[in-house]
């Protein structure tokens, strides 16, 4: 079996195109097999595994790693675990190698989507509605308080339910 390589990058939450350069942090990774076990490969776990090659602020910020032709679940954060980036899958063939740009996420947006998640889940609303309702409005508190992101934001529970709607009304056309 040749080894494949995926080549990993951190990006610039305010400007993805470029590598992250906002201050000096140094990112690790994990990266998991499908089935959300660590990689472990040539006597390497590779979970919390460092970046080597630094950005203009001094950081790790990118590295090359060595692995089996399959499909893995990458995530990276900085040492201190308050940047964190978004999941990514992907899947690297026999010999090839693999960019993979990970994209750390702000505050604003990780509240955005809590707030989303709860709204948008039944069996919270149903159940735990009023513990709900108290954690959605700190959160919003929160929010007012918070720098902007550029990053789009999550589709709200509102924008979540209508398309839940349109869903429905398609199946119901489709079934008739």
């Amino acid at each position: 079996m040749v080894d494949s390589i995926i080549s990993i990058m951190i990006r610039d939450p305010v400007h993805p195109c470029g590598p992250y350069d906002r201050t000096g942090h140094s990112f690790r990774v994990d990266i998991f097999n499908c089935d959300f076990t660590p990689l472990f490969y040539k006597g390497i776990t590779y979970n919390n595994f460092p970046l080597n090659v630094k950005g203009k602020k001094g950081g790790s910020i990118h590295r090359q790693i060595r692995v089996p032709p399959g499909f893995y679940l990458i995530r990276g954060h900085a040492r201190c675990h308050n940047v964190v980036t978004e999941w990514a899958m992907v899947q690297v063939g026999c010999g090839t190698t693999v960019c993979v740009n990970l994209l750390p996420t702000s505050i604003h947006y990780c509240l955005l989507r809590t707030v989303g998640a709860i709204l948008a889940t039944d069996q919270v609303k149903k159940i735990y509605a009023k513990e709900a309702d108290e954690v959605v409005r700190a959160i919003n508190k929160l929010l007012k308080r918070m720098p902007r992101t550029l990053m789009p934001a999550p589709p709200t529970a509102k924008q979540l339910e209508e398309l839940e709607n349109e869903e429905k009304e398609e199946e119901k056309k489709e079934a008739s």
